[in-house]
């Protein structure tokens, strides 16, 4: 329920484009954006965050060891 009223007030507030979430687990904050208008989303977890239980599609999700540097290109 907090990611959905967090959600909500960045997205009042600041009207964002777009959110990546590093250390995302399942993906929930991101659905919250999504599911807000926000179009450009991304939740960045470890492959170890199992496919059947995030809450994003495959596009919204990037699989990286966050123990290793991350690098997200803009283009």
């Amino acid at each position: 329920r907090s990611a959905e009223e967090v959600a909500e007030l960045v997205v009042s507030l600041f009207a964002p484009d777009s959110i990546v979430d590093v250390g995302g687990g399942t993906g929930l904050w991101a659905a919250a954006f999504l599911e807000r208008g926000v179009r450009k989303v991304l939740a960045v977890d470890g492959p170890w965050v199992p496919k059947d239980a995030r809450a994003v599609s495959p596009e919204h999700f990037h699989e990286h060891d966050l123990s290793t540097p991350l690098r997200l290109d803009t283009a």
